[in-house]
């Protein structure tokens, strides 16, 4: 919530964040806001992602101030966005496709998008993390560092070698 704060006021940046299971209160308020109010946008989208994998993404976006999210979070947040994710992937082995369902929500400091500028723009960040969070992760095992002083010197180096690697 800090953050939020502090990149407002000092850069006046809008910022979308995924609501997870460490925020259980905001999560269930969350959960609740379909149920109890209409949405400003919504859409649809579909699409082939890889060579065995059929994804339909709906994307819902609220006006949070339709509704109450709780002190803390009621003067930073301004819309509420639900992503329903249904994916077929096609199991080579039984012939037949394996369904899942998921949903996910997220906080925006801004209700000006639309639900499908939204949902590109959750696109796109899980199109940096899976591109570079998740290789230094992996394979640098960023995750296991104990480094604990000046930890962003590390990180330059790890992306230094990422990038002569790359």
């Amino acid at each position: 919530m800090k953050t939020i704060a502090k990149l407002k006021e000092t850069k006046n940046i809008e910022v979308v964040l995924q609501v997870k299971g460490n925020q259980k209160k905001l999560l269930e308020k969350c959960t609740r806001i379909p149920e109890s109010i209409q949405q400003y946008s919504k859409t649809v989208q579909l699409g082939k992602r890889e060579r065995n994998r059929i994804e339909k993404r709906t994307v819902y976006a609220f006006h949070k101030d339709a509704y109450d999210l709780g002190d803390v979070w009621n003067d930073s947040i301004q819309a509420v966005i639900k992503v329903e994710r249904k994916t077929k992937t096609f199991n080579t082995t039984t012939k037949h496709f394996d369904r899942s369902e998921e949903t996910a929500f997220y906080i925006a400091t801004t209700d000006i998008f639309s639900a499908k500028e939204f949902g590109a723009i959750i696109r796109s960040h899980w199109g940096i993390e899976n591109s570079n969070h998740y290789v230094r992760d992996v394979s640098l095992k960023e995750d296991f560092s104990r480094i604990r002083k000046n930890p962003e010197n590390i990180a330059l180096l790890r992306s230094f070698a990422l990038n002569l690697m790359r």
